[in-house]
C-alpha cells in the first residue's frame, strides 16, 4: 500500500500549526467558532487520509480545506490575509495528494464511458414520456446487461479507490432489475466520484 512521505507530513503539521495560530484573531464569535469546527473536520480528514490513502480520503481531504478556505471569505481583509500563507501550503499538498492518489485514468475513462451510456439511455426514455399516447415504443439503447460485465470489473476498482457505490453493485450483481431510478443514482454516483 502506498503511504503519505514524512516530508508531505510534515508540510501538512507546519501549515496546520500556522492555521491554529491564526485561528483566535478572529473575533467574532459565531464565525471564530464555526471556523474552528471547520479546521477541526480539516484535521480529522487529515488524519484518516494519512493513514489510509486513497482518491476518496483524499477527495474529502480536499472538500474539508475548501470548506474552510470558503468560510474565510466574509473575514476582513486584514485577517484574510494572515491565512493566505498556511493556506497555500495546505493547498499545495492537497494538490501533490490529489496527483499522487487519483483514481486511475483507465478507470476514470471507463467511469465517463459508463456515464455516457446511462446519460443517453435516461434521455431516450425521457423522450418517450412526451410521445402521444399509442405511439409505438422503440427500445431503450444500453440494456443494462451488456453494461454488467464493465461494472463487476469498475466495482472492484471503485471500491480499491475507496468509493463506495451502491448503484453500480446492483449493476453488477442484477441487471434484470436494474431501473430508471438506479440509472440517474449511478449517475450521480460517477459524478461524485469524477468531480
Amino acid at each position: 500500500m502506498r503511504t503519505i512521505s514524512d516530508d508531505t507530513r510534515k508540510r501538512w503539521h507546519d501549515g496546520m500549526a500556522e492555521l491554529s495560530r491564526i485561528l483566535p484573531a478572529v473575533t467574532d464569535d459565531f464565525a471564530g467558532k464555526n471556523l474552528e469546527l471547520s479546521a477541526q473536520m480539516l484535521s480529522s480528514e487529515a488524519s484518516a487520509a494519512f493513514e489510509m490513502p486513497s482518491p476518496h480520503s483524499i477527495k474529502g481531504l480536499a472538500f474539508a480545506l475548501n470548506d474552510l478556505i470558503g468560510m474565510t471569505g466574509d473575514l476582513n481583509a486584514d485577517i484574510q490575509s494572515q491565512f493566505e500563507a498556511p493556506f497555500g501550503v495546505l493547498r499545495a499538498e492537497v494538490s501533490r495528494l490529489q496527483s499522487e492518489f487519483s483514481l486511475p485514468e483507465a478507470t476514470a475513462n471507463r467511469l465517463r464511458a459508463l456515464r455516457t451510456r446511462l446519460t443517453e439511455r435516461r434521455a431516450a426514455r425521457e423522450k418517450q414520456i412526451y410521445l402521444p399516447p399509442g405511439t409505438p415504443l422503440t427500445a431503450l439503447p444500453h440494456e443494462p446487461s451488456t453494461m454488467q460485465a464493465d461494472s463487476v470489473a469498475l466495482q472492484a476498482e471503485v471500491a480499491a479507490a475507496g468509493f463506495e457505490s451502491q448503484a453500480l453493485e446492483r449493476l453488477a450483481a442484477s441487471p434484470a432489475t436494474f431501473e430508471l431510478r438506479d440509472v440517474a443514482e449511478l449517475i450521480d454516483e460517477i459524478n461524485a466520484i469524477l468531480e
